[in-house]
């Protein structure tokens, strides 16, 4: 079977939550790829390469294209072409193409499309002009309509993209998200001194626009005691991956006020990590997160100070949330996530 897969976000200077996405599902895809598989990644770019510490799985090749992606884009929205998968595959025709993630794409092979959420339509004052622009010229609605099959990262945006597109449901397939096996509890002292963080601290991930909620934090940080760092301010600069793993263990709690996700990744990743999630009570994340940590109104600020007030004062309450957490968190794996992948590819 030849199998064509678009990996651009690889080559994202900072990488996203689709950058990992597709990265870990590409190493846990290689795994368990049969002898007679052909998978090939396509990528492009000018001036542009893999990270230096990603490894492709040996199994994969992957293909680079020397075409700025602007020129690429516009050739695909005018002309139809170049098709990814004849690029990849030359005289031979793929038997399928994965796009991990909405792009300006075009194919000869059928294809099958990992939707992460639809807040650009429910939300586009989220976004900015150029965005909302991006979004109308791949023309989502369609792709999701002309797509073999679709994959969900969760139940919620399953269900959304029934609802909301008007796609059958028999044509969804519900694959979650996995986490890294290197999330775990840890001490690190020296990353410790590095960012100069205190014996106990509240994390927030910061970035990610309006739809993250970031507004509530000033309040609640004048309502408890512990400090409340946001990454990608001046208390913690931009978080790079080998850090961020020990940082995120050594916080005390992590909040996650967002409004909507497709999934919630960093919430998984705090459980797994021995790390107590108090998170909002909206979209995916209570799908995600069940009782394994504390779920609160996006708009309530009042209610997000109390609960952190009664884990700081339950010693007991802590400690079964820190375990729970990280027993959830075990359920959820890129090779099952992977597995299920392959299913969903031999019945396309």
């Amino acid at each position: 079977m030849k199998i064509a897969i678009d990996g651009r976000s690889l080559l994202e200077k900072q990488w996203g939550g689709v950058s990992v996405y597709t990265s870990k599902m590409i190493h846990s895809i290689g795994k368990f790829a049969s002898s007679n598989a052909d998978v090939r990644v396509f990528l492009s770019g000018k001036n542009i390469s893999l990270p230096p510490n990603y490894t492709p799985p040996d199994n994969i090749l992957f293909k680079q294209f020397n075409v700025p992606n602007k020129l690429l884009n516009l050739s695909s929205l005018v002309l139809n072409a170049p098709q990814m998968d004849k690029l990849l595959f030359q005289s031979e025709d793929a038997n399928i193409t994965w796009l991990p993630n909405w792009n300006y794409t075009k194919t000869k092979s059928p294809y099958i499309l990992t939707v992460h959420d639809l807040s650009i339509i429910h939300h586009p004052e989220w976004y900015t002009k150029k965005q909302q622009l991006w979004h109308k010229a791949i023309n989502l609605p369609m792709l999701c309509k002309n797509a073999e099959r679709i994959i969900a990262v969760s139940r919620y945006t399953a269900e959304d993209v029934v609802e909301t597109l008007k796609i059958p449901e028999s044509k969804i397939s519900i694959i979650h998200e996995g986490v890294s096996r290197r999330y775990v509890p840890q001490e690190n002292d020296q990353i410790r001194d590095k960012y100069n963080l205190p014996d106990k601290f509240i994390l927030v991930f910061g970035g990610g626009g309006k739809r993250k909620n970031l507004e509530i934090i000033p309040y609640i940080k004048n309502l408890v005691d512990i400090p409340v760092i946001t990454t990608g301010t001046k208390e913690l600069p931009y978080l790079p991956e080998k850090d961020k793993k020990a940082v995120l263990s050594m916080a005390w709690c992590l909040l996650y006020p967002s409004l909507f996700e497709g999934f919630g990744l960093p919430v998984l990743e705090s459980m797994a990590s021995g790390t107590p999630v108090i998170a909002s009570n909206a979209t995916s994340l209570p799908e995600l997160v069940e009782d394994s940590g504390l779920l609160i109104s996006p708009f309530q600020i009042k209610q997000w100070a109390d609960a952190i007030n009664e884990l700081n004062g339950d010693n007991d309450l802590y400690t079964a949330v820190k375990l729970k957490g990280i027993n959830r968190a075990k359920e959820f794996t890129w090779d099952n996530a992977a597995k299920k992948w392959w299913g969903v590819v031999a019945y396309s």
